[in-house]
């Protein structure tokens, strides 16, 4: 009897494994796609950004320009 429900505690205890793994994987996939959405839209905002620097130099002058990024760089350091 006691073989019987070490059989059983340990089918429960595998149970248990394998729901928290299959839940791991699925929480694992899920931070995947998220993080291959982000990256993609920041690939975009930087390709986006790189434009508006090129039409601000163009317009501007590359003087201007480079006023502009000084202050950013100083604001933001």
């Amino acid at each position: 009897d006691w073989l019987q429900q070490m059989l059983e505690d340990y089918q429960e205890d595998h149970e248990t494994v394998v729901n928290d793994l299959q839940k791991l994987v699925e929480e694992v996939e899920s931070v995947s796609y998220e993080t291959v959405r982000v990256m993609s839209k920041i690939r975009k905002e930087q390709a986006d950004t790189w434009r508006l620097l090129d039409i601000v130099k163009e317009v501007c002058g590359s003087e201007f320009l480079d006023k502009i990024l000084r202050d950013v760089h100083a604001t933001t350091r």
